[in-house]
């Protein structure tokens, strides 16, 4: 997941790139953080990004106006604009901006924020799978669990079941580790669609699917992180 850093204040841009990684690490995300010292610089930048923290007050074209550009030839793009004036706010709402963090960054509304977006952008993906012949969209949250089978996996969401010529490894590679955790040779698991983890894993809509011994305390620690970050 690429992220940016637009401030032109390099201590305020060091302060929260160190913030970004102390949350990468926690939260076993992999970010690619790229900064830079102006809006002109970001709306000048080709590579595609995902979030963005922006500050507000800039010389030249400030936060509001930076951020009206992106949105409108990229409308999804989750952007949190940083101010030490609460009176920008208001600017803020009207380019739809996502969140609103204030100068001095406090560590706990950063998590909070930074916990608020990761979820935004996951929410939004979707993968192309095939049934009975025909090309579909699904969003990459409703997969319940993906499991391997002799030369294919199988896909499963509530609704339906998707064959895949992936194995298990493309799609452990593929899906974001803060989602997916291979909790058994056989299968991959999404973490949000854990009901109860006990011996077995019980699943939102009843399926039970095995977890390994030597997995289980890891899956432990990811299902509870989880569920305090969102």
């Amino acid at each position: 997941m690429r992220i940016a850093v637009c401030d032109d204040d390099k201590i305020i841009r060091n302060i929260t790139v160190r913030l970004l990684q102390e949350y990468s690490k926690q939260m076993s995300i992999d970010f690619e953080i790229v900064t830079f010292a102006s809006g002109e610089e970001l709306l000048n930048y080709s590579g595609e990004l995902q979030i963005i923290l922006m500050d507000i007050e800039m010389d030249g074209i400030d936060g509001i106006a930076t951020t009206g550009r992106l949105h409108q030839s990229n409308p999804d793009l989750v952007i949190i604009l940083v101010t030490s004036h609460v009176k920008r706010f208001k600017d803020g709402y009207k380019v739809n901006a996502f969140r609103f963090m204030t100068k001095p960054i406090h560590k706990d509304e950063f998590t909070e924020y930074l916990n608020d977006a990761v979820a935004e952008v996951l929410g939004r993906k979707t993968i192309t799978l095939r049934k009975d012949g025909v090309d579909v969209n699904i969003n990459i949250k409703s997969i319940l669990y993906i499991s391997a089978q002799q030369g294919y996996t199988e896909v499963w969401t509530a609704k339906n079941t998707y064959r895949s010529d992936y194995s298990l490894l493309n799609w452990e590679e593929q899906l974001d580790p803060m989602l997916f955790f291979r909790c058994h040779k056989k299968y991959l698991v999404n973490i949000s669609q854990i009901e109860d983890l006990y011996d077995n894993i019980k699943l939102k809509n009843k399926d039970v699917i095995t977890v390994s011994r030597r997995r289980h305390t890891k899956l432990r620690e990811l299902l509870i992180n989880y569920q305090v970050t969102h």
